[in-house]
């Protein structure tokens, strides 16, 4: 029986950066990395995180003007601050001119930062009501521009998600990883005291950890939720890179379904999977569904979830 709050996630918003690089045509050395990757395309801002994330909370604003004229909590999830105090949220609080009566947090994750802050939001749905997690990083801005690993993989997005507490899905089991010992493996230091202060990716190490605990802690949180692989509508995973997906895929069995939007996208960090979920909202009224975020960190979570209402 779950004992996780009933929420609905209302609507998502999405802005890309508005700079579109075709890797093959622009980037032609890195040609040879899309067929590992996956990703022909990645976008990159001239502006900063915070921008694009005004960018996604303004079309949020046209599309559902009342929940967030009343809206409790903003989460915002990022790692390419361009500040140190205060945090990202109450720079976006202010731009978007959300009502000042809200609870205004960071969460400094990556690629399993956006299943984290949807944990977190529904533990607050109750007393918060509307709560909007915002989504943003311009990782293209921290990039070695020789660096074919990261290069040809990352694009600057951010995207809006809206939690309510009408009564429509629920949380029926979660879990989660964390490994600092991994830390050296994907990481940015602050300043240039290391690679010069570019991000660094150890690809083939970071594809190792992947194999090694995404997809067993993906089956440990269906097992804790009573649910089967099979009985799972769609698993909407971190596109992380082709490679990392098909491994997943495989794994997972030939009747699993697992979206994939990177190809014209990129992988875009903690957005990846609400951008999977923007034109896909209908289908987690009908389904079970299993989301997991993984990388940085290193870290993982996963959640499944289900209709409140009996699917019959």
């Amino acid at each position: 029986m779950s004992t996780s709050r009933p929420f609905a996630i209302e609507e998502i918003t999405v802005a890309l950066g508005e700079n579109v690089i075709n890797i093959a045509q622009d980037l032609p050395s890195f040609a040879p990395a899309i067929e590992k990757t996956g990703i022909r395309v990645v976008h990159e801002t001239s502006g900063s995180a915070a921008d694009l994330a005004v960018k996604a909370v303004s079309e949020m604003r046209t599309k559902r003007p009342e929940q967030i004229d009343n809206l409790g909590a903003l989460i915002l999830v990022s790692q390419s601050h361009s500040m140190y105090l205060p945090s990202m949220a109450f720079e976006v609080q202010d731009r978007c001119k959300l009502p000042n009566e809200i609870l205004a947090i960071d969460l400094n994750q990556g690629c399993s930062g956006f299943v984290q802050s949807l944990q977190f939001a529904v533990s607050l749905v109750g007393d918060f009501k509307n709560i909007l997690i915002v989504c943003a990083d311009n990782y293209r801005s921290k990039l070695d521009k020789s660096d074919r690993s990261t290069n040809a993989v990352f694009s600057d997005a951010a995207t809006a998600t809206l939690v309510s507490d009408r009564n429509a899905l629920e949380i029926i089991g979660n879990c989660h990883f964390s490994d600092g010992s991994g830390r050296a493996l994907l990481f940015q230091s602050i300043g240039k005291s290391q690679n010069d202060g570019f991000l660094h990716m150890s690809g083939s190490d970071v594809w190792m950890f992947t194999k090694r605990i995404v997809y067993n802690q993906i089956m440990q949180t269906l097992q804790k939720s009573n649910v089967l692989p099979s009985e799972v509508g769609d698993f909407y995973l971190h596109q992380a890179s082709d490679l990392v997906l098909k491994d997943l895929k495989k794994k997972l069995g030939p009747d699993a379904n697992v979206p994939v939007e990177m190809k014209l996208i990129g992988n875009t960090v903690s957005s990846t999977i609400p951008i999977l979920l923007e034109h896909r909202i209908a289908k987690l009224s009908q389904q079970i569904s299993v989301f997991s975020g993984f990388g940085v960190g290193l870290s993982a979570s996963s959640l499944v979830i289900r209709p409140t209402m009996d699917l019959g």
